[in-house]
């Protein structure tokens, strides 16, 4: 399993994230939520990158957008997945963070690349970015049709060949999506195992179809971090 602990009160935490001072942030599954306070939105497979900042706490359906961001003293932030790859940015000297939900549109559309832009326009140095990759389904199970397979060589992203269908790595394309943005490889890590083949611990909508749930990512900052207490990401 790529890198990442299980805390004895949450989900997965990507290594070395957790000596960040005032951070909360966990990739969940099937048992493990997201804090009750974190803003969520409607997600729609496309390239909306959404400030959380005025947002109350809970669910706006109201709102499409597959990234939201905040920063330390507002609020924290989810995604929901099950099977799409969710991706979790920091940058700890600003306190800028960002949850992402990259499905396989959003990922040929440019989810990723436009969550760091953002950071940019936010005056956040991108090349200090923390970028974690969570649990997904990966290229041992996700089979697809030659349209979709079209796009993304269309795209210039990786097609692998499979036995009777195409096969497409939506975590390692979307690492180096990052990667072209600005992010260091150093920094970026793959946290949590394919979910497809882990079905009984992650929501997967491949292995459970309309059975299917979805469950949280999320990255915030604690309310009593203070703006003076900022922490290196080195």
């Amino acid at each position: 399993m790529p890198a990442g602990k299980y805390p004895e009160n949450g989900g997965l935490v990507p290594e070395g994230w957790r000596r960040l001072h005032g951070l909360r942030c966990g990739f969940g599954d099937r048992s493990v939520r997201a804090p009750e306070d974190c803003v969520t939105v409607r997600q729609v497979h496309g390239t909306t990158v959404r400030p959380a900042a005025g947002l109350e706490p809970g669910h706006h359906g109201e709102i499409e957008a597959d990234a939201l961001t905040t920063t330390r003293g507002g609020p924290a932030v989810a995604v929901t997945t099950a099977d799409c790859v969710p991706i979790l940015l920091v940058e700890p000297e600003s306190g800028w963070a960002a949850a992402v939900h990259a499905g396989w549109r959003g990922t040929v559309a440019g989810i990723a690349q436009a969550a760091v832009r953002a950071a940019r326009d936010g005056g956040v140095r991108v090349e200090r970015l923390l970028a974690a990759l969570g649990p997904s389904i990966g290229p041992c199970c996700y089979e697809v049709g030659t349209e979709v397979a079209d796009r993304f060589a269309e795209a210039g992203l990786e097609v692998h060949p499979g036995r009777d269908k195409p096969r497409l790595d939506l975590r390692g394309i979307n690492r180096r999506l990052l990667i072209q943005a600005g992010v260091p490889p150093r920094s970026i890590a793959l946290c949590g195992p394919c979910t497809c083949c882990h079905h009984r611990r992650y929501w997967s909508y491949r292995a459970d179809r309309e059975r299917c749930g979805r469950q949280q990512s999320w990255i915030g900052w604690e309310a009593r971090c203070d703006e003076t207490d900022r922490p290196s990401s080195r």
